[in-house]
């Protein structure tokens, strides 16, 4: 949200833009970054959403600025709150069960999209809750969530151009035995790499 809004308020005009973290590694050209882009977004799309998903958000957790997720006791936080809310009744997903959609929170899309999102109607619903950043975007945008199963085929990073191996790691570090991999993969349908253990790793992808 501070990206979408910064780029708002930005005097410049921007055509994308593009949620990455400190740890992510082109994959695209300049030149071929450039012309790739041509949809309104990329956004990474889980299948099918379970309960343990609309959890997220439909009860109140004042969990926003902590880190909850790295705290030993973590499911034992989530259930106290959990049964807190019930005994409580409250539901923030009344008549919403079916506008909830889940998948990677690295996206891409159009700059022109950004006031759709930042003005969301119900977007505290997302807030006061735990990881909702794999939720939002796509609850928001859930109109461009594909509606045939052969787009499903790739997990929802490789839906937001993002390659990540989750097979060999939480996600996997790439290393420098992973160069001939990542150079593979250059100027394809990945526009980043995460995560990137060294900066030398980028220059011999590239050199």
């Amino acid at each position: 949200m501070n990206l979408m809004k910064s780029v708002q308020n930005s005097d410049y005009k921007y055509d994308y833009i593009h949620l990455i973290s400190s740890v992510d590694m082109p994959l695209m050209s300049k030149s071929y970054f450039k012309g790739y882009f041509k949809k309104d977004v990329y956004i990474g799309f889980l299948k099918n959403i379970d309960n343990s998903t609309k959890k997220r958000i439909r009860y109140y957790y004042p969990f926003r600025n902590l880190n909850i997720r790295k705290r030993t006791h973590f499911h034992l936080y989530i259930t106290i709150f959990t049964i807190l809310n019930k005994m409580l009744n409250i539901n923030r997903l009344k008549k919403k069960e079916n506008q909830i959609e889940r998948g990677c929170n690295w996206f891409s899309m159009k700059a022109s999209l950004i006031p759709e999102v930042v003005e969301f109607e119900d977007i505290d619903m997302f807030m006061h809750s735990y990881t909702a950043d794999e939720l939002f975007l796509q609850s928001i945008l859930r109109r461009y969530k594909p509606t045939l199963n052969k787009y499903f085929l790739e997990n929802d990073n490789a839906m937001a151009l993002r390659y990540i191996d989750w097979e060999r790691g939480k996600p996997y570090l790439f290393q420098n035995s992973d160069i001939a991999e990542l150079r593979a993969i250059r100027n394809s349908n990945y526009a980043f790499a995460r995560k990137i253990s060294d900066v030398e790793i980028f220059d011999s992808v590239w050199e």
